[in-house]
């Protein structure tokens, strides 16, 4: 019954737990990446919610029977799409003590521990990233969330609606999708957002400061620019620094959605391509990216982490009883969230089990690998480099596969049931299809992207039908090219 258990039916099956992910964890390197599902291969779970109780040795054996069998694993070595979840098991058994001890970082009368520990952590975060020191901020699930509560301190520094001039807000027509709902969530009108036209990607700051201009001449109130760190599609990195001297100029704050990205300034590869993130007035990262994390935890980080209980601080009698009179400590009023779980906990265990400087050269490893597919592709007749290395996201080719789409697609599909088999995916840059890898997971081998390219030739001048034809007819997505399949905040 629910509350109470036999102890040692309980610890057998914590066991059999803590066996699967460590089994998972090792067999990483061996394993394939997984297969894609039918919906008939799910069927079985259909079913109304059982009213009787059943065994939790049969229940965990149709888990593994009959559900973890039907997934893409994006922590496997020789999954590159998206942006991988190369998550290390050190952080993933953190986790699981922190959920199964129920901890929580809702305040500090209640969780002083937990909620030191995750204060900690983001001014560590905060210090790697080059913010000065007193920065800090608050753990969220992911970067959506830390994009979303950005806005909303940079919005409170006009004051409670209605304000004497409209808010604007700008940023890149490559701006994460979170970007754009977060406004929407927000208030913010269409009028009141300016997605301004990239070159190569990247945000223009001539192109900001006339923006500026112009609304201000309308009488508007110019209120923050988003720039990003690592687009998603191929890693373009915003010029910061320029960015920064426009919003320190015209008296604008400014944020940097570098949920991909911005983990690559610690390294010291990546560290010069990211000049002016420290100069952000807010920073979102999510260390389930390249932190190696498990999935959902994002941070966001700002220079003034007080002005988070300036806008979330709740006034509720029951629950200022339970607060810290200055708010500074009390996470529950740092954040949308209330009541909320002990994310950082996995962090600040990776750190310290494996230091700093181990998290470091994994990043720089994820840029090294880049490097390497970037030069092989360039060495290799036949295949043609679009975009990169950019950070750790390489777009590049095969020119069998000419200029059709469901050719790339084809190829996608069928490296999956290779051995080894490899989860690639197609995009398009400026218009063209072609494929997209990011290589941050530290697990993936030089001999891992070598294979790769070995196997996209022999598919790609194998292929049954000739692509040497005319483009596609097919009217592509207009969203094709801006944003790659799996990318998640």
């Amino acid at each position: 019954m629910i509350g109470r258990h036999d102890a040692g039916e309980l610890r057998r099956l914590a066991h059999a737990v803590a066996d699967l992910v460590v089994d998972h964890h090792l067999g990483l390197t061996t394993a394939s990446p997984g297969r894609r599902a039918r919906p008939a291969d799910l069927a079985w779970l259909d079913e109304p919610a059982p009213r009787d109780p059943t065994p939790a040795d049969a229940v965990l054996s149709q888990v593994t029977g009959g559900i973890l069998p039907h997934l893409l694993k994006a922590d496997h070595p020789r999954s590159f799409a998206g942006v991988p979840g190369p998550a290390d098991p050190v952080a993933a058994l953190a986790d699981a003590l922190a959920t199964g001890l129920n901890l929580t970082t809702v305040n500090w009368s209640l969780a002083a521990g937990p909620s030191q520990v995750e204060l900690v952590t983001a001014g560590w975060l905060a210090a790697a990233l080059g913010m000065p020191a007193g920065s800090g901020g608050v753990f969220t699930s992911g970067g959506s969330v830390a994009n979303l509560t950005a806005i909303a301190v940079a919005r409170d520094r006009l004051g409670p609606p209605p304000h004497d001039r409209v808010p604007i807000v700008y940023h890149g027509d490559q701006a994460h999708p979170s970007v754009g709902r977060a406004l929407r969530v927000l208030g913010f009108a269409p009028d009141q957002i300016r997605v301004l036209p990239c070159d190569d990607d990247r945000l223009v700051p001539d192109a900001v400061r006339a923006a500026v201009t112009a609304d201000r001449a309308a009488g508007r109130r110019p209120l923050m620019v988003i720039a990003t760190a690592g687009t998603t599609n191929t890693g373009t990195v915003d010029p910061l620094a320029e960015l920064s001297r426009v919003c320190r100029d015209e008296g604008l704050w400014f944020h940097v959605d570098g949920a991909f990205g911005a983990a690559a300034a610690l390294g010291t590869r990546g560290s010069p391509r990211l000049d002016g993130l420290s100069e952000a007035d807010s920073i979102t990262v999510d260390p389930h990216k390249w932190l190696f994390q498990p999935f959902g935890l994002g941070c966001l980080l700002l220079r003034e982490p007080g002005a988070l209980a300036g806008t979330f601080h709740l006034g509720s009698d029951y629950l200022t009883a339970m607060h810290d009179p200055g708010q500074s400590r009390d996470l529950g009023t740092s954040g949308i969230e209330y009541t909320r779980p002990f994310r950082a906990f996995r962090l600040w265990f990776t750190i310290k089990v494996h230091g700093l400087d181990a998290v470091r050269d994994a990043v720089d490893r994820g840029l090294a690998l880049a490097s390497h597919l970037a030069a092989e592709v360039r060495g290799r007749p036949g295949f043609e480099l679009l975009t990169g290395p950019r950070l750790a996201v390489v777009c590049f080719t095969h020119r069998a596969a000419g200029h059709d789409a469901r050719a790339h697609q084809r190829i996608s599909d069928r490296l999956l049931d290779l051995t080894p088999g490899s989860l690639l995916l197609p995009t398009r840059v400026a218009g063209r299809p072609c494929f997209r890898a990011c290589t941050i997971n530290p697990r993936t081998t030089g001999q891992d992207l070598d294979t790769l390219l070995d196997q996209i030739e022999q598919l790609a001048v194998t292929e049954p039908e000739r692509h040497d034809g005319p483009p596609s007819t097919a009217t592509p997505d207009p969203s094709e090219g801006r944003r790659c399949p799996q990318a998640g905040h």
